[in-house]
C-alpha cells in the first residue's frame, strides 16, 4: 500500500510508507530497499495490477543499458518471451479447478484479463560489472492457463520456463534471484456462491500447485 502521508522509519518492524510527493532515490523506502535489490543479480514480480503498481514504483538501483516490453501488452506475451505457442488452446480445465482466466482472456487466448501490467524487463549490464536484470509478468490468478506453450499447460509453468531461460541467458541460476508474488483479489470472482472454507481450499491448492 502507498500512503501520501510521510512517517518515520521504524527500526523495530522495518517498513516505510511511499510519499508520492518526495523525490525516490532520497525517500526512506528507496533507502530501505534499495540495499535489498542489490543483494541479488534478478528480480522478478509476478501478480495483478497492484505488483504492476509496486514494481513501476521503484527506481532501480542501478544504471539501465537495456529495457524491453511486449508490443501487445495484454495479448504479446508469448512473442515478448520468445516462446512457441500452445495450439490448440485448452480451455478445459477451467470449471473443475477455478482456473482464471474469466473475461477477456477466457475468449481470446494467449491474453490477460487484466490490461495494465503485461510485462517489462529492465537490465543493467555495463562492461567489466556483473549483469542485473529486473522483470514483472502479468498473473491474474493462484491458478491460471491464459499462457500456454507446448510445454507448459499453466501461466505459472510458462512464468517458470520464460524466468529461467533469463537466468541461463544473463549467465544466472535459481540462486542469484528472487521472485515475489502476487494474487487473491481476481481469485475472488471465481467463486461467488460457494462457502468461504470451499473457496479458501481450492485458493489454497492453487497456490500449493
Amino acid at each position: 500500500r502507498f500512503d501520501r502521508s510521510p512517517r518515520k522509519l521504524s527500526n523495530e518492524d522495518l517498513s516505510c510508507v511511499h510519499t508520492a510527493m518526495e523525490n525516490q532515490t532520497q525517500s526512506e523506502c528507496y533507502e530501505l530497499l534499495s540495499p535489498f535489490l542489490k543483494s541479488k543479480r534478478a528480480w522478478f514480480f509476478v501478480g495483478d495490477s497492484q505488483m504492476g503498481k509496486l514494481f513501476h514504483e521503484i527506481r532501480y538501483p542501478y544504471e539501465v543499458t537495456a529495457s524491453k516490453a511486449p508490443k501487445n501488452e495484454r495479448c504479446g506475451f508469448i512473442t515478448y518471451a520468445g516462446l512457441p505457442e500452445a495450439k490448440p488452446w485448452q480451455r478445459k480445465k477451467l470449471p473443475s479447478y477455478f482456473q482464471g482466466p474469466t473475461s477477456y482472456g477466457r475468449e481470446n487466448p494467449g491474453c490477460f484479463d487484466v490490461r495494465s501490467v503485461g510485462a517489462r524487463y529492465v537490465e543493467s549490464a555495463i562492461p567489466g560489472e556483473m549483469s542485473h536484470v529486473l522483470e514483472i509478468m502479468t498473473i491474474d490468478h493462484a491458478s491460471d492457463i491464459a499462457q500456454q506453450t507446448p510445454y507448459t499447460e499453466t501461466t505459472q509453468e510458462t512464468a517458470t520456463l520464460h524466468f529461467g531461460n533469463q537466468l541461463q541467458f544473463n549467465g544466472m541460476t535459481y540462486d542469484d534471484s528472487v521472485c515475489v508474488m502476487n494474487t487473491g483479489l481476481h481469485d475472488q470472482k471465481l467463486c461467488i456462491g460457494k462457502t468461504h472454507d470451499h473457496c479458501l481450499s481450492i485458493y489454497s491448492k492453487n497456490i500449493k500447485r
